[in-house]
């Protein structure tokens, strides 16, 4: 039988508390669709991506281009939901996100949708895994009896048990002997939002010429693809920062060393943390 301690019993039924409060809005039925006209446009756009291979969307994590067709009938899935109200909200398990039919659906098709007939608006955080990647740069994120708002021992416990004892001490030591020039200079663009269009400035000094959303692609590669993911075709922009940033290079490839999954799980369960348990 597994026991809980007084602090866990709280920390669920804060959580259960929360996801209702998130659930409500779902739960209402007031989300709906133009499904024609969001059917019609994303017809549209399949059959332009079709004739336009330099238009398809990019897959951070498989490395390849998303298929227009395939990308198509997942978005009919999507809004056929949306349509019938059958939203499918739920929180995974594994970092802790919020996914839904809405959250599933293409980023312009979203603007199909309303609440109680009402317009919807995006509020977005620039930049923001290569933002909240700077709180990775604290010591006392990765102690266990810091007082800041979020550490490392908060986060779900799922979260903690991906990392051994040994190479949360290994990334602690790391963290002190960080580069303190690279890390004020990393901060300053992180946290003014221009992370891309830094990374697309320093790419023309080399010869690259990157759009914002392309560079937004290969910035994720840097952080979620694998180790070894370094010298072959595609891992232009990873070298580059490498280049820039070797010593914050060093500390994404230090928590990736038993599994590239890792800091993809961590800085993900660090927002889905900040937005879900603490803004919401």
């Amino acid at each position: 039988m597994a026991y809980q301690t007084r602090e866990q019993i709280r920390q669920q039924k804060e959580n259960e508390a929360m996801e209702n409060y998130l659930y409500n809005w779902y739960d209402e039925g007031k989300l709906k669709i133009n499904y024609h006209s969001a059917k019609g446009y994303s017809y549209q756009m399949k059959e332009l991506k079709m004739k336009r291979l330099v238009d398809w969307d990019f897959n951070t994590k498989t490395g390849k281009p998303k298929y227009p067709v395939q990308q198509y009938h997942s978005s009919l899935i999507n809004m056929n939901g949306l349509n019938v109200q059958d939203y499918n909200a739920h929180r995974d398990n594994e970092i802790h996100r919020l996914h839904s039919r809405l959250t599933s659906l293409q980023k312009e098709c979203r603007n199909f949708v309303s609440y109680d007939n009402t317009e919807l608006a995006s509020i977005d955080i620039s930049n923001s895994q290569p933002y909240l990647m700077c709180l990775l740069f604290n010591p006392l994120f990765w102690q266990q009896d810091s007082n800041i708002p979020l550490n490392f021992y908060s986060l779900p416990a799922n979260i903690q048990n991906r990392f051994s004892p040994d190479l949360i001490n290994k990334v602690k030591e790391y963290v002190g002997e960080l580069d303190a020039e690279e890390v004020k200079y990393y901060r300053w663009n992180a946290s003014n939002g221009i992370m891309y269009e830094y990374i697309m400035e320093r790419a023309k000094s080399i010869g690259l010429t990157l759009t914002r959303k392309k560079a937004k692609e290969m910035m994720l590669t840097v952080f979620f693809s694998k180790n070894k993911f370094f010298y072959q075709k595609g891992a232009e922009l990873k070298r580059m920062f490498n280049m820039l940033h070797p010593s914050i290079y060093g500390l994404i490839k230090l928590i990736k060393s038993n599994n590239h999954a890792d800091f993809a799980c961590l800085l993900q369960a660090v927002e889905s943390t900040i937005i879900l348990n603490k803004c919401c």
